[in-house]
């Protein structure tokens, strides 16, 4: 290859490349048991050939047993206070929908009655009851 410069040589230089056939990659497929068993004890654990299959099951096995702890804990430890907390939540719910309907009656211009006659208006009347949920 030559670069110029105007009709000036600038530099210039040669550079072989070499093709050669395609191999197919997975032809020769070999285990390297030598840096696998390497690899395996610089990061702590171990190797086992296909043919110590029975070593590493019971490896595995004694591994287990001795990390296996079994621990007794109560899904509620504190029974009323579970309780407590759900009953807060239910009436507060209560609250708030009852205070929702509060204001969709008091919203309502249809009837000049008091709430208590026009929620019980609104449970004997379903045509009313549409007419008040969709102000």
């Amino acid at each position: 290859m030559e670069t110029f410069v105007g009709e000036k040589p600038l530099e210039s230089y040669e550079k072989t490349l070499r093709v050669g056939p395609v191999l197919n990659e997975g032809a020769k497929l070999e285990v390297d048991h030598a840096f696998l068993d390497y690899l395996a004890t610089q990061s702590g654990g171990a190797y086992f050939r296909e043919s110590d299959f029975g070593k590493l099951a019971e490896t595995l096995r004694d591994r287990i047993v001795e990390k296996a702890v079994t621990v007794d804990v109560p899904l509620v430890q504190h029974h009323y206070v579970y309780l407590l907390a759900l009953l807060a939540i239910l009436a507060l719910e209560w609250t708030i929908r009852w205070k929702m309907a509060l204001n969709l009656l008091k919203k309502d211009k249809t009837f000049k009655v008091g709430l208590k006659t026009k929620a019980k208006a609104c449970s004997w009347d379903h045509q009313y009851l549409l007419n008040v949920l969709t102000q």
